[in-house]
């Protein structure tokens, strides 16, 4: 920018993380628990200042749904969408790539979402 064009104006940076997970044991819901905190405990920090926003798309297995919906509800800053079936991590990633994308149609102008899901080579 040249300087007679004047002060930028600031923008916002809000990260997302997505998170995605098929839970089959109590030892996956527990590392899922962990991770989660992990993520709670840095949000705010000067380590990660504009965290803003953690999607988690999961489905379970019956003998751990239970547990893994409590675990879940732990975290009131995750928003979480459970999968009625056993998903792929490329297909838990569509499904919050569409959740994202329809937010920034709803939510914010100027908001651009960019969503590549092709597996590394």
């Amino acid at each position: 920018m040249l300087p007679s064009e004047g002060t930028p104006t600031p923008r916002r940076i809000r990260l997302v993380l997505l998170v995605a997970s098929h839970l089959m044991t109590e030892t996956r819901v527990l590392k899922l628990k962990r991770t989660l905190a992990s993520i709670s405990a840095q949000q705010g920090t000067s380590e990660a200042p504009v965290l803003a926003d953690v999607l988690l798309s999961w489905s379970a297995e019956p003998n751990v749904r239970e547990l893994a919906a409590s675990v879940i509800d732990m975290f009131n800053g995750v928003r979480s969408f459970e999968r009625p079936r056993r998903r792929t991590q490329f297909e838990h990633y569509a499904s919050l790539c569409k959740e994202l994308q329809h937010a920034a149609v709803d939510g914010e102008s100027g908001c651009s979402i960019a969503c590549n899901l092709r597996p590394a080579v």
